[in-house]
């Protein structure tokens, strides 16, 4: 479960399925967390992302839309999620643990550090640009 995103201490308390996607309650040491699946253009599951309690209920409505993040295409690498962006090396900085590759605060791309919200202006902004109006 760690290459999927999920704490593997964490038990397993809910699933539900809404449309395509797969939302998990799990609970770890008294504390909730929720996650959504995120996945790839074969419809394969890549990972599951931690979500707020309102994105939740918006999942649950089928109104979620997706995280900027899940755009790009990750691969995990000797315990590393990497990408490519702007012709760049993207990584997230590492904590101690393996989480998603959306669920990181900050990222290296090429030799600059990037907070989350920077980097989802930076693909939203790349996707305005180079979608044909």
């Amino acid at each position: 479960m760690i290459s999927l995103g999920i704490d593997p201490r964490c038990e397993i308390v809910g699933v539900r399925q809404v449309a395509d996607q797969i939302l998990l309650r799990t609970r770890l040491e008294q504390r909730t967390m929720r996650y959504i699946s995120s996945h790839g253009e074969d419809g394969e599951i890549r990972f599951f992302r931690t979500i707020t309690s309102s994105e939740r209920k918006r999942a649950g409505n089928n109104s979620l839309e997706p995280s900027p993040l899940e755009q790009l295409d990750w691969e995990l690498v000797d315990q590393k999620w990497n990408t490519k962006f702007l012709g760049q090396c993207l990584t997230p900085l590492v904590p101690a643990r393996l989480i998603a590759p959306t669920d990181y605060a900050i990222y290296i791309l090429g030799d600059e550090l990037v907070s989350q919200g920077k980097l989802k202006d930076l693909i939203l902004n790349h996707a305005n640009i180079t979608q044909p109006r």
